[in-house]
């Protein structure tokens, strides 16, 4: 996944393209750096090395030079948790140096700064502070503070930026999610095999299913274990991580036999139909890919936890979770575990597996602040989308929000006196024009990039 592979432009692009001025520090998803207005510092995707993670590529060596040893992103893999708390400390102070430097250098109409270190505090740490968790015990004593620690120093870099910007500034502070623990998950590979909707090529598959009627079918399930291999832990980080799901799931693909699978598990955490005419060796027609979706939504909804709280918070169809004309990528069915329903002992059960590396998991309800000049005091927001972000940002701006943008502009939370003089409006195109390909040789390694394109992961 890149910024090649995202079909329509951020909103960075958007007022870039309007003559806006714009300031990019550390979104997830802005690796390769494509030419903004202004600035751009790389974020998550970035595979490190010699590879340029900023625009223009000669501002790394001046933020170097301002912020030395300045952290792109913290490398979680293979790393004791104290020392990952270490780093993201650390990488707390590289961003906001690199905030204020240039906050204060260059000169922008959106300053657009993300702080990831709360997202992975609370995945790898949440069990040390959360005394309820199943696996609290295990953590190191040295941590059981650190998240709310941590939180206390985002709140202070927070409180740092706010002193340094002019008293007329409009601040939006928004998380894209919220956090809760991670208790236990569903193995849905092995569901899919066992119900048949994926099948094993070749002669084992006939063994398999002769042991099975003797209960021994779990001890000899050879392509279970390549099904699992790419979703049970974290193998790699950044690009190594996607040459090591690549080989996985390439793996777990040549051992099914396609002329009888009828739907498989991907990871991006949805169920895909092997549909015919779609996929490479389609065997379920349109008609039959209804009923089927429907028939998988209706068994899985039936598992609950041991308490009775259901096992999935919802199963949507690809129709029922997005629009538009590149919404037919995801998958065909949107599968969220409900990781919060249940926190008692896991054994004997066939498909729920306790949190692995991660033992704190995103929830839906994040945050929403906003405070400056034409915003209301005291305004409670109510029903805000995180779809509504992007909207209400181009509209505080006095620009036109797209025609095909979802959500919609906040204006409740502006004062009447802005909002009488500013009507929302809506123009131009949030589509991209397909990108050159020239920029795909900014990866580490571009075979890799392709090969996710060819099993389905990215586009």
């Amino acid at each position: 996944m890149s910024t090649l592979d995202i079909k329509t432009k951020t909103i960075w692009e958007l007022l870039s393209e309007r003559g806006r001025k714009v300031g990019v520090i550390n979104d997830p998803c802005s690796y390769p750096a494509l030419q903004v207005n202004g600035f751009l510092v790389c974020g998550m995707l970035w595979p490190g090395g010699e590879q340029p993670y900023t625009y223009p590529e000669s501002l790394a060596a001046e933020l170097e030079k301002a912020v030395p040893n300045y952290i792109v992103d913290v490398n979680l893999h293979n790393k004791e948790k104290i020392e990952i708390a270490k780093e993201l400390f650390r990488s707390i102070d590289t961003r906001l140096q690199a905030s204020l430097y240039l906050m204060k250098q260059h000169d922008w109409d959106l300053f657009w700064t993300v702080f990831t270190e709360s997202d992975r505090a609370q995945h790898r740490l949440w069990a040390a502070w959360d005394k309820t968790h199943p696996r609290h015990a295990d953590e190191p004593e040295e941590l059981r503070t650190a998240v709310l620690d941590l939180y206390e120093k985002l709140d202070a870099a927070v409180g740092a930026i706010l002193a340094e910007v002019e008293q007329e500034t409009t601040v939006f502070i928004v998380s894209d999610h919220g956090f809760g623990p991670f208790y236990a998950a569903f193995d849905l590979p092995k569901w899919l095999l066992d119900e048949g909707y994926i099948v094993e090529r070749g002669e084992k598959a006939f063994l398999k299913s002769a042991l099975k009627k003797i209960g021994v079918f779990d001890e000899v399930a050879s392509v279970y274990k390549a099904v699992r291999k790419p979703f049970e832990k974290e193998i790699a980080y950044g690009t190594n991580k996607f040459k090591s799901q690549e080989a996985s799931t390439e793996d777990y693909f040549a051992k099914l036999d396609w002329s009888k699978t009828r739907a498989y598990y991907t990871l991006d955490g949805g169920i895909r139909i092997n549909l015919k005419g779609r996929e490479p060796y389609g065997i379920v027609s349109v008609e039959e890919a209804e009923e089927l979706k429907e028939q998988i939504r209706s068994k899985l909804l039936e598992h609950k936890f041991p308490n009775g709280e259901p096992v999935f918070r919802y199963i949507l169809t690809q129709q029922e979770a997005f629009n538009g004309p590149y919404s037919h990528f995801a998958p065909d069915l949107v599968v969220a575990i409900n990781h919060t329903g249940y926190n008692g002992s896991l054994k004997g059960n066939k498909y729920l597996m306790p949190s692995n590396h991660n033992t704190g998991e995103h929830t839906p309800y994040g945050v929403f602040i906003a405070c400056g000049k034409n915003i209301k005091q005291g305004q409670k927001v109510e029903g805000a989308s995180l779809k509504d972000v992007a909207p209400t940002v181009l509209y505080h701006l006095n620009e036109p929000l797209t025609i095909e943008m979802d959500g919609r502009a906040l204006t409740e939370i502006f004062t009447p006196e802005f909002s009488t003089k500013h009507p929302v409006e809506r123009k131009g195109t949030s589509y991209r024009q397909p990108l050159s390909t020239e920029g795909e040789e900014m990866f580490e390694d571009e075979a890799v990039a392709d090969k996710l394109r060819s099993l389905g992961y990215i586009q």
